[in-house]
C-alpha cells in the first residue's frame, strides 16, 4: 500500500477514540403558544434544571473604604497606567543626559624602519596620546577642551658586517603638546534654548502627560468601585423583597385552596394567586442571576481573582443629598479634570514644536573660535569667523512647520471639545440627581400606599369582602414600590459618586 492510500484509510477509519456522545433529548419547537404541549415543555424545563454553582475557592468580605483601596492596587487598568507612567518617567534622566559631558581620550605608538645598503638604517618610533572633553551647552553651543602630546625619535645603525651592527648616532627627541579650546554656537537655526532643549522638554511634557492620565483613571476606578458596590447591595436587596413577595404569594395561595376548598370562593381565586406567585418566582430568578452579575462586575473593578467570593460587608446604601450648584461642579471640573490638564500639556508640547520648526526654517549662521597652545608656553594661536548657509528653497522645514501649527490648532480644537463634553457630563449628572430626588419622594410615597393597601386588602379578604384579587394586585403594587425606591436610592448614591469624579473633588 502506498503512501496516499494510507492516508485516505486513515482519514476514513472511525475515530474508536473519541467517546460516544450523549444522546441529546428531543427539541421542543417552541411556535404559537396555544399549540404548545405545557406537560411536555414542563418536563423538559425539570430536567433541564441548571447545576449548582461551583464553589468559591476563598471568601473575602470588604467595606466600601476597603474596596477603593482594593482597587486602587490592584485594577488591571489602574496598574497598565501606572506601568506606563514609571516607563515615561526615565525619560527625563534619559534627555538631560544630552547635557552631560562627554570624556575621551586615545593613544598611539608606531614605529618605522628604513634598510639601507650603504647609509645606516634609520628607526623612527612615534608616541601620541590625546584627551577630550565635550559639553554642549543649553544655548545650543559645543564646547570643547582637548590636550595633544605627540613624542617623535630617530634613530640610526652603521652597517659594518652582516653579523656587526653598530649604533651610529641618535636624532633629537621631538616632543610637542598642548591644549585647545574650541567653542561653535549657532546664532540662528538651533541657536535657541528651548531648540536645544527640546528633548528634555518634550520629556517631561511626556511625562505629565501619561501623569494626567493616570489621575484620570483613578478617579473612573474609584467612581466605578463605589457603583458596583452599591449595586451589589442594591441587587442584593432586591432578591430579599422578592422573596418577601414569594412568602406572602405562597400564603395567600395555600389561604386561597382552603378558601375554594370550604367553598366561599371560586377556582378563580386560586389561579390568580398562583399567576401572581409564579411572576414572583420569575422576579426572584432574575434578580439572583442580576446579583451574580453584580457580583463579576465588582471582583473585576476591584482586581480580585474571579472565583474569589466576595461579601459586601455593608447592607445598605448611604443616602446624602447634596445642594445642588451646577455653575460651581462645571467650575470645578474645568479647574480640576486631569483629561484638560493632558490637552494643555499636548498643548504646550505642540507649541513648543512650532517654535521648534520656526526655527528650522531660518538660515544656519553659526559663530566658532579657538585657541591653541603648546605645551612650552612659548607659542599660541587662534582663530575665530562665521559661517552663513542658506538651504535652496528649504521646503521640508516649511512643510513641517506648516504641519505643526496644523497640529497645534487641532489640539486647541480638541481641548473645547473636552470642555464642552465635561460640563454636558456634569450638567446631566446634575439633572439625575434632581431627578433622583424627585423620583424618592414619589417612589416612597408610593411604598407607603402600597403597604396600606396591602394590608387593607389582606384585612378585607379575612373577613370575606373582598377576594384574592385584590390582594394579588396589593403584593404586585408592594414589590414594584419597594423596588423602585431601592433603585432610586443606589442611582442618586451611584450618580453622586459618579459626579465627584466629574467634578474632580469631594462633594
Amino acid at each position: 500500500m502506498n503512501r496516499h492510500s494510507t492516508l485516505l484509510s486513515l482519514l476514513s477509519a472511525p475515530l474508536l477514540s473519541l467517546p460516544a456522545a450523549a444522546p441529546a433529548a428531543e427539541p421542543i419547537a417552541v411556535g404559537s403558544v396555544s399549540d404548545l404541549d405545557l406537560e411536555a415543555f414542563g418536563r423538559v424545563v425539570e430536567e433541564s434544571q441548571p447545576s449548582p454553582l461551583p464553589a468559591p475557592t476563598s471568601q473575602r468580605t470588604v467595606t466600601l473604604e476597603e474596596s477603593i483601596v482594593i482597587a486602587l492596587e490592584s485594577n488591571l487598568r489602574l496598574q497598565i497606567a501606572q506601568l506606563e507612567l514609571e516607563a515615561t518617567e526615565p525619560l527625563v534622566a534619559e534627555t538631560r543626559a544630552d547635557f552631560h559631558p562627554l570624556l575621551g581620550a586615545s593613544a598611539l605608538a608606531t614605529g618605522t624602519k628604513v634598510d639601507q645598503k650603504t647609509d645606516p638604517d634609520e628607526f623612527t618610533n612615534t608616541y601620541a596620546a590625546s584627551a577630550f572633553a565635550e559639553q554642549n551647552v543649553p544655548t545650543g553651543a559645543t564646547l570643547t577642551v582637548s590636550a595633544d602630546y605627540l613624542r617623535d625619535q630617530k634613530k640610526r645603525e652603521l652597517v659594518t658586517s652582516t653579523l656587526d651592527r653598530t649604533l651610529a648616532g641618535n636624532a633629537p627627541v621631538e616632543t610637542i603638546g598642548g591644549f585647545t579650546i574650541e567653542a561653535r554656537q549657532p546664532l540662528l537655526r538651533g541657536g535657541r534654548i528651548y531648540v536645544a532643549r527640546r528633548r528634555i522638554l518634550d520629556s517631561e511634557f511626556d511625562v505629565e502627560i501619561v501623569r494626567a492620565a493616570l489621575n484620570a483613571e483613578i478617579l473612573r476606578v474609584t467612581a466605578e468601585t463605589k457603583a458596583a458596590y452599591y449595586e451589589a447591595i442594591r441587587s442584593t436587596r432586591l432578591v430579599e423583597v422578592a422573596e418577601d413577595a414569594i412568602r406572602r404569594n405562597r400564603d395567600l395561595v395555600e389561604a386561597s385552596k382552603a378558601l375554594f376548598e370550604a367553598g366561599r370562593v371560586n377556582k378563580r381565586d386560586v389561579y390568580s394567586a398562583e399567576i401572581t406567585l409564579a411572576k414572583s418566582e420569575a422576579a426572584l430568578a432574575s434578580r439572583q442571576a442580576g446579583r451574580l452579575l453584580a457580583q463579576n462586575n465588582l471582583r473585576d473593578v476591584l482586581g480580585l481573582p474571579i472565583d474569589l467570593q466576595v461579601d459586601i460587608a455593608d447592607q445598605s446604601i448611604p443616602f446624602r443629598p447634596v445642594e445642588l450648584r451646577l455653575e460651581e461642579w462645571i467650575r470645578s471640573a474645568f479647574e480640576n479634570r486631569p483629561e484638560l490638564l493632558q490637552i494643555r500639556k499636548r498643548l504646550e508640547k505642540a507649541e513648543l514644536e512650532t517654535h521648534v520648526r520656526e526655527n528650522s526654517v531660518l538660515p544656519q549662521f553659526d559663530a566658532f573660535g579657538l585657541y591653541r597652545r603648546a605645551a612650552d608656553t612659548t607659542s599660541h594661536d587662534w582663530e575665530s569667523g562665521v559661517q552663513l548657509s542658506i538651504p535652496f528653497g528649504n521646503v521640508g522645514a516649511r512643510s513641517a512647520l506648516s504641519r505643526a501649527r496644523i497640529q497645534t490648532a487641532r489640539i486647541e480644537r480638541q481641548y473645547v471639545q473636552q470642555e464642552r463634553a465635561i460640563e454636558l457630563e456634569v450638567r446631566a449628572l446634575e439633572i439625575l440627581l434632581r431627578e433622583s430626588i424627585g423620583r424618592l419622594e414619589a417612589d416612597t410615597r408610593g411604598v407607603v400606599n402600597a403597604r396600606g393597601k396591602r394590608e387593607i386588602a389582606a384585612v378585607r379578604f379575612q373577613l370575606g369582602l373582598a377576594n384574592n384579587k385584590d390582594i394579588t394586585d396589593a403584593d404586585e403594587d408592594l414589590l414594584q414600590a419597594e423596588s423602585n425606591l431601592l433603585s432610586v436610592v443606589a442611582e442618586y448614591a451611584t450618580n453622586l459618586a459618579r459626579l465627584e469624579a466629574a467634578i474632580a473633588r469631594p462633594i
